[in-house]
């Protein structure tokens, strides 16, 4: 099985990676436009889309959150 992650997936998918090491099922993997520093980038996503961004999130999150 592969994996892709992209934005903050990327970032996800690299810590999961990063923490399972070896024992990953995962055959290979790809990190998009993975976020370098990720606390200066959200804080940029802060500034610049006013909150957009966190009601999405927290929106989706609650959906699945009510989901299960």
């Amino acid at each position: 099985m592969y994996a892709v992650g992209f934005s903050l997936g990327a970032n996800l998918l690299t810590k999961y990676l990063g923490e399972e090491g070896d024992k990953c099922f995962l055959v290979g993997a790809s990190a998009v436009s993975n976020p370098w520093d990720f606390k200066k980038c959200y804080v940029g996503l802060e500034k610049e889309l006013f909150g957009f961004y966190d009601k999405v999130m927290s929106d989706l999150f609650k959906q699945r959150y009510m989901d299960h």
